[in-house]
């Protein structure tokens, strides 16, 4: 349903109830002021041109914010669309025991490349037996899950993504979205040869929801006598002395996972307050979320930092969280206003993300200063390149926007992030290859062709292309050909290149090849596939002259 703001705003400035929550702008003087708010639940949005954070609130938190010297406003529109989106909860998203049944359906039918990994218990679960919320509703309680996606009939050294949603339960659309990850991965794997390379020679690990109890005290709110989502940020967790009952955007029990993390835990951004949005737990990563989040992860990456200096460029793995909402790319630090030691790749890194999803990238101490995150932890701990996704404007859009939006913008960024994970530091700085074809047979060789670009990773001038055979460029017994500019000479940041290639060395058990470009400054991008059973065929001529027959093969152009 598409739907005219122009058109409502009036109304609904006019109907809006006393006793409501609703979006402000909260105007600040300096980032750091975001200290000032923890109180409050501040969302993760910071206009830094006009310099307000967005919050929800109800009346008597916007006088008190007055009160307290806060030039406040209520924003009406972003009221509107939470309004909304209230409304459109269940029009399609998925509860959590739907989203964990799909990840079983989606492990049984594609076991060779799929398996569910029980990485550990939710709070609740961990405790055993029968845990209430101060409500008295009885807690449904969850195993942590997480989907790796692998070729298990390739060995070898593989890299791994590591893709996370869900850390803050009301975040719905993050789930979906994972989800939709999942799926290009297994059900395109016959069909996208990137995504076929992918599966086979990397490891991706998927997590649509880091807080499963959370989600499920989220979707409590929708059912009855309650009728409404709650908007629960936080796990599960009320021992640790706040019974805060319902869950609402000013007050609520649990602790903010994405403060617990142990790296620089307990400094700013953080509240030691249980009932606060952004409680940090009695210590660090005390919560079984987060705890065997950062055992999962340690298993698969291993830690390659230097202290105080920048992670080695030949770094293997990346992270991405994703967050709602703001339409943000985030990377470290955010516990510092100061840079990471791998400032300049991380902001590259990010800055080529937002070249696919359109979205703003800053350092995440640019939003406001928070501490015990997972990206800090992720980079801080283990050198790797780690970033926050901020997706959309709602925290809860009504569902079509999934696949009309957010998927669509971010599923090449994701792509991307898969494709870098070998060498992420190296590989941003080298040029794309896409739009491979084949074309002209004629004499047993086939021309091929791609799109190298690096307008998007240094604008540096294109120095070479090369077409890996049967093999990624990493595998012995790949062949390899060294491609050449079209237009004669490689003297521009993007060029069209070609191969004559001999068709019999196309490998016919892979059915595959691999283009990859590199740069005048010596810099290799990551590398493109495209499968070989799209070669046109030859076209044969048949001539009969009495007795006997000739078969001329013509030369067939596409």
């Amino acid at each position: 349903m598409k739907i005219n703001l122009s058109i409502f705003i009036l109304f609904f400035t006019l109907t809006v109830s006393a006793d409501k929550q609703f979006t402000a702008r909260i105007y600040y003087n300096e980032v750091n002021d975001y200290n000032k708010l923890l109180a409050y639940d501040v969302l993760e949005y910071n206009n830094v041109i006009e310099k307000y954070f967005l919050a929800l609130v109800d009346d008597s938190a916007f006088e008190q914010l007055k009160n307290e010297g806060w030039r406040v406003i209520r924003d009406v529109e972003q009221t509107l669309l939470s309004e909304i989106s209230v409304q459109n909860f269940y029009s399609g998203y998925r509860s959590l025991d739907e989203l964990y049944a799909e990840m079983t359906a989606i492990t049984s039918a594609y076991p060779d490349i799929t398996e569910i990994v029980d990485y550990g218990d939710g709070y609740c679960k961990s405790l055993g037996g029968t845990y209430l919320t101060p409500g008295g509703d009885t807690q449904k309680v969850y195993d942590l899950l997480a989907v790796k996606i692998t070729n298990k009939n390739i060995s070898g050294d593989k890299p791994v993504f590591f893709l996370m949603a869900g850390i803050h339960a009301r975040e719905i659309t993050t789930p979906e979205v994972a989800m939709r990850m999942i799926n290009w991965l297994t059900q395109e794997y016959e069909s996208n040869a990137d995504a076929r390379w992918i599966v086979d020679y990397q490891e991706t690990w998927i997590v649509p929801s880091v807080n499963p109890e959370g989600h499920w005290i989220v979707e409590l709110g929708d059912e009855r006598p309650y009728q409404v989502p709650y908007y629960q940020r936080k796990n599960a967790n009320h021992d640790n002395g706040s019974t805060y009952w319902p869950p609402d955007s000013w007050g609520q029990y649990g602790v903010d996972l994405n403060r617990n993390h142990s790296y620089k835990w307990g400094l700013t951004g953080s509240s030691s307050d249980p009932s606060e949005m952004t409680y940090r737990g009695t210590s660090s990563n005390s919560e079984p979320e987060v705890n065997e989040l950062q055992n999962l992860i340690r298993t698969l990456i291993p830690d390659q930092k230097i202290e105080g200096q920048p992670a080695p460029d030949d770094t293997t793995g990346i992270l991405i969280s994703m967050h709602s909402y703001s339409e943000l790319v985030l990377w470290p630090w955010a516990h510092t206003s100061s840079n990471a030691p791998n400032y300049s790749s991380l902001k590259m890194i990010g800055d080529k993300f937002v070249s696919y999803n359109g979205y703003i990238s800053e350092s995440s101490s640019s939003l406001y200063p928070t501490a015990g995150d997972t990206t800090d932890w992720t980079y801080g701990e283990l050198g790797i390149p780690a970033f926050t996704f901020e997706l959309g404007n709602a925290f809860m859009p009504s569902y079509d926007e999934i696949d009309s939006k957010q998927w669509p913008e971010n599923k090449p960024a994701l792509i991307y992030a898969a494709k870098i994970a070998r060498v992420p530091y190296r590989l941003i700085n080298g040029p794309d290859a896409s739009d491979i074809s084949y074309s002209e047979i004629s004499n047993g060789y086939v021309k091929v062709s791609a799109k190298i670009d690096d307008t998007h990773n240094g604008n540096t001038n294109i120095l070479g292309a090369e077409l890996f055979i049967g093999y990624p460029n990493w595998v012995s017994n790949s062949i390899v050909y060294q491609m050449e500019a079209d237009d004669g000479d490689f003297d521009s940041p993007i060029e069209i290149v070609s191969a004559n290639v001999l068709i019999n060395e196309f490998n016919p058990d892979t059915k595959i090849i691999f283009v990859r470009g590199n740069d005048t400054d010596g810099n290799y991008g990551p590398l493109t596939a495209e499968f070989s059973d799209f070669i046109p065929e030859p076209c044969y001529l048949l001539f009969i002259i009495g007795n006997f027959f000739f078969i001329i093969l013509r030369e067939n152009k596409k």
